[in-house]
């Protein structure tokens, strides 16, 4: 049985619970005449939704304002070091990331049971595949032998840690989407 909150269903849990295999053509039929479980969800009103989108709105703000400085600065010598391409990448995830939550307010729909996964999977993907990129070439600097120079281009890091963690989390976002996508 499902606990009292849980409103995405997956193709299968839908099915394991119900016994009924095309759960998306019959699921407003079956919805009305008997229900399995409560479905629960934040009401746009509610002192919960307000917090929460107060929050995801300061996040916002202040990742594009971010966005703005970086951009407006990208001749600058801080900015330049820290990798302007990089930080834009980053702040791109945690815009993403700062949306997500507001999805899982209001009823659920089809789009909004999956949409939070898409927002804030690829959301820490771009943010984390980053950090990591960064701290490999950190690494890569440290591990030379006697601290020499080693040259790591941006474009290099972009394309074997940033591209390939965001290629693998859309790929199983999109998989997961066309065969098995939650359902309210």
């Amino acid at each position: 049985e499902l606990r009292p909150g849980v409103y995405c269903l997956s193709q299968y849990e839908f099915y394991r619970i119900t016994g009924i295999v095309k759960g998306v053509e019959v699921l407003v039929e079956f919805n009305s005449s008997h229900l399995p479980y409560e479905i629960l969800y934040v009401e746009w009103g509610s002192f919960a939704s307000i917090f929460t989108t107060t929050i995801c709105a300061i996040v916002f703000i202040l990742a594009v304002i971010t966005v703005g400085v970086v951009i407006r600065n990208v001749k600058s010598p801080i900015i330049r070091a820290a990798s302007p391409v990089f930080l834009l990448i980053t702040l791109t995830g945690i815009v993403f990331s700062s949306i997500a939550p507001l999805t899982r307010i209001g009823a659920p729909t089809k789009i909004n049971c999956m949409l939070i996964w898409w927002l804030s999977g690829l959301g820490h993907a771009l943010t984390w595949s980053c950090l990591i990129a960064k701290n490999w070439r950190i690494w890569r600097i440290l591990a030379s032998p006697r601290l020499r120079p080693v040259a790591i281009f941006n474009t290099e890091l972009l394309a074997k840690w940033v591209a390939c963690i965001v290629a693998g989390e859309f790929i199983v976002l999109t998989v997961w989407t066309v065969y098995s996508p939650l359902i309210p």
